[in-house]
């Protein structure tokens, strides 16, 4: 059964509210769901199983960097947020 990506979109989107992420945006491009920070794409979560979830961070170059870790959502949101890449600027 496919995964419904817009109602994944929502439900990180009110997981980032929760954690004082107001300041976030979710958006959708097909599969990969991205954490923007104002204009600026900042975490991509890519769906890999149910739920299972792999976290990459946009590279200064305007690439996305892999990382090894996978989980839930609402863990890979804790994850980034731990390493600063969610906060306000």
């Amino acid at each position: 059964m496919p995964v419904d990506m817009n109602r994944q979109r929502e439900a990180l989107q009110r997981t980032l509210a929760a954690r004082d992420g107001t300041h976030l945006q979710v958006v959708k491009r097909a599969q990969p769901l991205t954490i923007k920070r104002g204009s600026h794409p900042e975490v991509r979560l890519e769906y890999i199983a149910p739920e299972r979830w792999r976290l990459d961070f946009r590279h200064h170059s305007g690439r996305w960097q892999p990382t090894p870790f996978k989980g839930s959502i609402s863990e890979m949101v804790d994850l980034a947020a731990g390493m600063g890449r969610l906060q306000p600027y």
